[in-house]
């Protein structure tokens, strides 16, 4: 769904948190990147991952990424 997203509206904002401002094209890179880091990691798919962070940017990179 969101490189769906990224492909019909890339310069769209996708997420924007304080200062921070992120395109759906922006997010749908960041999370593949993390994505593909996280299975070079071994993991699988129904895997489980646990996140204790902040609100952020990042926070949506990473549950788009998993």
């Amino acid at each position: 769904m969101l490189a769906a997203t990224a492909r019909r509206a890339p310069s769209r904002e996708a997420v924007v948190c304080g200062g921070q401002r992120l395109t759906f094209a922006e997010l749908d890179a960041s999370s593949s990147r993390l994505a593909n880091a996280l299975i070079g990691m071994g993991l699988q798919i129904g895997d489980r991952v646990a996140l204790h962070m902040a609100n952020s940017i990042a926070v949506v990179e990473v549950m788009a990424a998993v």
